[in-house]
């Protein structure tokens, strides 16, 4: 299918982050089930409108089946959205839908895989975190705001990483040095409001230190190997990250 992501990286994303929310929230919910359902099929949507419009513009006649197909996704992808959102406030209904369904915009464009698309993408996937959380404990706060911050900020930084090493970029790579640091001493500072554990900051420290670690002078030669070894890294940090937040 045209709209499922085709990298690892993406997947784990998506299911680090959705497991990581609800159990942050320590409670069954049939909610959070939901919720890769309307992902999925929200992407498939996407495909298939990407594949219509496709067709249109080959001067070929309209394929019918194509367009109906899309509806039926788009149709069930609201439904199931809406039903595992269906106690939140219409403010982060907006927040958590706007970049999914913009990055069903650059799915049918063709566009996924410009660096901006794939930040999208990252942003969508990243915002399965608190909407686990949120539908699962039923409420959406501050708690939600965290697991949505710590999740979005780590695997940007990730991806920073992954960028400055793969393409030997060292403007990449510097951002990285200096933003990693930024957001352990922002975790502390949740720690120390009492809103957090300071579990949360160490998954930040061990990416800065590997930020700092990093020299990108060359680039990397097997992105398979890279986008494995961050996905080893990258389950650590989500333990700790849950950990951070349940404690």
């Amino acid at each position: 299918m045209i709209g499922m992501p085709r990298e690892h990286g993406a997947w784990a994303t998506a299911i680090g982050c959705w497991a990581c929310g609800w159990a942050v929230a320590g409670r069954w919910a049939w909610e959070p089930l939901l919720l890769p359902v309307a992902a999925v099929l929200l992407l498939q949507a996407a495909a298939c409108l990407r594949g219509s419009l496709r067709t249109r513009h080959e001067n070929e006649l309209p394929s019918r089946p194509g367009w109906l197909r899309f509806a039926a996704f788009t149709t069930a992808a609201a439904a199931t959205g809406l039903a595992a959102l269906h106690d939140a406030p219409l403010p982060w209904i907006a927040g958590l839908a706007l970049p999914g369904l913009a990055y069903g915009a650059v799915i049918v464009a063709g566009k996924e895989r410009a660096p901006a698309a794939r930040g999208l993408g990252l942003a969508a996937f990243a915002g399965i975190g608190p909407a686990a959380y949120g539908t699962a404990a039923g409420q959406f706060g501050l708690e939600a705001a965290l697991v949505w911050a710590s999740l979005s900020a780590y695997f940007a930084l990730v991806a920073a990483l992954l960028v400055a090493r793969l393409r030997a970029s060292m403007p990449v790579l510097w951002g990285a040095r200096l933003a990693a640091p930024a957001a352990a001493a922002g975790a502390l500072a949740a720690a120390s409001g009492g809103h957090a554990h300071w579990l949360l900051a160490a998954a930040f420290a061990m990416l800065a230190l590997r930020a700092w670690a990093e020299r990108a002078r060359v680039p990397y030669g097997d992105p398979v190997r890279a986008g494995k070894t961050e996905l080893v890294f990258s389950s650590a940090a989500v333990a700790l990250i849950l950990a951070g937040l349940a404690m």
